[in-house]
């Protein structure tokens, strides 16, 4: 039953996105950035913290008014420092973790609207699903510590100059990213890319 209601739910959000798409309202924005991950974890045997990584996606945005929806679906990845204690011994590693980000904002355009310069924020919820995690040898952490989808708020800012757009934005953790703690992911990203 709880998944037929997200199945409607997509289906609702696609003829939205497909109606103002055939109309002209929608404008596609491809992107690639950085990020920074600041969450940190700890067992009795080993430490992890995030690190910094990068991602590749894209925005859409729907709607001609200066208050428009925002969703987009981007591909992250990012480094996890691994710290493994053993005998007064410390080893360090670094680990890849990879998420399947799908923010869901509204924005709204703080300018003319098709002017060189154009300047918009955003905010909304960003659901984040686990795709993988590089797993080390004599490390304790592989994808079965990392919730295999947590939620996030974020808030930021484009600049539109010409067809380039420049991202800054930062991703409040609302959820648990570790099983085993309750620490969660904070992540400032920055992004460039194009618009069409």
């Amino acid at each position: 039953m709880k998944n037929l209601k997200i199945i409607k739910s997509l289906i609702a959000i696609l003829l939205f996105v497909a109606t103002n798409f055939v109309m002209g309202q929608v404008r596609f924005s491809p992107k690639v950035g950085l990020n920074f991950s600041s969450f940190k974890g700890d067992n009795s045997n080993s430490d992890v913290e995030g690190r910094m990584g990068w991602h590749v996606g894209a925005d859409l945005r729907v709607g001609e008014s200066s208050l428009y929806f925002r969703p987009g679906a981007y591909f992250q990845s990012f480094t996890a420092r691994l710290i493994n204690y053993d005998a007064n011994t410390e080893f360090r590693d670094e680990t890849k973790i990879n998420m399947l980000k799908l923010p869901m904002d509204v924005g709204l355009n703080l300018t003319r609207a098709g002017g060189f310069l154009e300047v918009h924020v955003f905010g909304g919820l960003v659901p984040n699903i686990l795709l993988g995690v590089r797993e080390k040898n004599n490390f304790y952490f592989d994808k079965d510590k990392v919730k295999t989808f947590n939620l996030g708020a974020n808030a930021g800012v484009d600049v539109d100059v010409a067809f380039l757009t420049f991202n800054l934005q930062y991703e409040w953790g609302l959820t648990k990213f570790l099983k085993e703690d309750n620490n969660k992911n904070n992540i400032f990203a920055i992004g460039v890319g194009f618009n069409f």
